[in-house]
């Protein structure tokens, strides 16, 4: 399954979770949108990091829950390109 894209991340409410990728941290949890604005300077957050458009694609990855985020491997395949290429 594909991550959602920056319009859907767009259309989301303020207080609806996704389920984030951390690339750099290779790690995942929950995070719930805290905030709504223009310009894509929305972001996520969890107890432990915050996750900020800016960022998307080359620090976090989204998706609607966990099992869609399970349910290729793709994750596993693009942190191992990330690290091949040198940018985590």
């Amino acid at each position: 399954m594909k991550p959602l894209t920056i319009e859907e991340l767009r259309n989301l409410e303020v207080g609806d979770w996704v389920w984030v990728v951390n690339l750099y941290r290779n790690e995942s949890h929950y995070a719930q949108k805290v905030y709504g604005g223009e310009f894509d300077n929305f972001h996520f957050n969890t107890t432990d990091d915050e996750y900020y458009m800016s960022d998307i694609g080359q620090r976090w990855l989204a998706y609607k829950n966990k099992e869609m985020a399970e349910s290729k491997g793709e994750i596993a395949e693009l942190v191992l390109r990330r690290r091949a290429e040198g940018l985590i």
